[in-house]
């Protein structure tokens, strides 16, 4: 009996599964990763700010999602995209500023693009042979309307907008070898720079703008005068040979130097945009001293050799005026070759016989 009962198979028991009482380390692998994307997107969606166009005439040094958007050295915004424009004659850049520079973005605001560049004798923009092109932008005064779309700069400007100083104008007769970016120097020292000049009419006078930095500005008064210190100076005269030189920096790009008398320390500093003539030597500018100026003619019946125009009128060794002009006359009364002194006559013309002549000024300060 007993036999017959083993054939037959148990009965199958049932598999009780009881629930984990502990979370189980393997799930934090993707709720970490799930937590990171959403932190990194909300990051780019909180610190996105508006999209600017930029308009340019060469895009070269620029990259998408590399060329960044600096203001003094702070990251302020990307490049996102590069296109030419619909009359493909100049760029069109597209830039994601970050957030919180709405308040930069205004018709006062200025961009450029900065790349290594030698101008005025100088070297800037140095560091960008590492680290490569970007575009810096200089917001300007607070108050200026909201814009999206600027056109940059051709070329750095020469004063930031927060940078304390005065621009005045300057008004020659001729450039000369001066130029945007050439230094502008009190005492020796350089205290500015040239920013732009204005042609005007074909027959009218050169305008410059010029830049003085703080402190230096309230060195400039009314009666402070400008002269052209470019290159080298080489004048000849009785007393020899004379050679001027401001620095090697104003030999190779220009510049320009400006005195205040001391009679004048009592004045008020000049306003911004004030004007001044530009002179083009210091000996013309000391000339600009005087008010008013005589002039007289005289005739000599010796040689004038080594006299010129420009040569110094001295009395008891103290220049009093300079000569304008020396030539020969002709005076038909005079018999044989002889010369007269005229001190009243206006002018070195009229029916004079061959005698050296040399008109010539004295100085008086009213």
């Amino acid at each position: 009996m007993s036999k017959v009962e083993s054939a037959h198979p148990a009965e199958p028991t049932t598999a009780k599964l009881k629930p984990h009482g502990r979370f189980s380390p393997v799930w934090l692998i993707p709720i970490v990763a799930a937590a990171l994307v959403a932190y990194v997107g909300y990051s780019a969606i909180a610190n996105r700010g508006r999209s600017i166009t930029l308009t340019l005439l060469t895009a070269d040094g620029l990259t998408v999602d590399q060329t960044q958007v600096k203001h003094k050295a702070v990251t302020v915004g990307t490049v996102e995209s590069i296109k030419l424009s619909k009359d493909m004659k100049s760029v069109v850049v597209d830039i994601r500023m970050v957030a919180g520079t709405d308040a930069m973005l205004t018709d006062h605001a200025r961009f450029w693009v900065v790349r290594p560049r030698l101008s005025a004798g100088s070297l800037t923009g140095i560091e960008t042979l590492v680290s490569g092109a970007y575009v810096e932008v200089d917001p300007g005064d607070p108050g200026g309307k909201e814009q999206r779309d600027f056109t940059a700069l051709a070329q750095p400007p020469g004063r930031q907008s927060d940078e304390p100083g005065k621009v005045f104008v300057l008004q020659a007769k001729r450039l000369g070898s001066l130029n945007i970016g050439s230094p502008i120097y009190y005492r020796d020292v350089e205290v500015g720079e040239v920013l732009s000049f204005d042609l005007g009419q074909v027959l009218g006078s050169v305008k410059l703008r010029v830049f003085v930095r703080a402190p230096y500005d309230q060195f400039v008064h009314t009666q402070t005068r400008f002269w052209n210190a470019s290159g080298l100076s080489v004048t000849t005269g009785p007393d020899g040979m004379r050679l001027e030189l401001q620095s090697l920096q104003s030999l190779l790009s220009g510049g320009i130097t400006f005195e205040t008398p001391t009679s004048s320390g009592t004045d008020d500093a000049a306003n911004e945009s004030a004007t001044f003539d530009l002179y083009a030597d210091k000996a013309a500018a000391d000339n600009a001293l005087y008010r008013e100026n005589i002039p007289y003619v005289t005739y000599f019946r010796t040689s004038v050799q080594g006299l010129s125009a420009n040569s110094p009128v001295q009395i008891s060794g103290v220049q009093v005026g300079s000569v304008s002009e020396v030539k020969l006359v002709y005076d038909s009364d005079a018999r044989g070759i002889s010369a007269t002194r005229a001190r009243h006559l206006p002018t070195c013309e009229g029916p004079f016989r061959i005698a050296p002549c040399a008109y010539s000024s004295s100085r008086a300060i009213s």
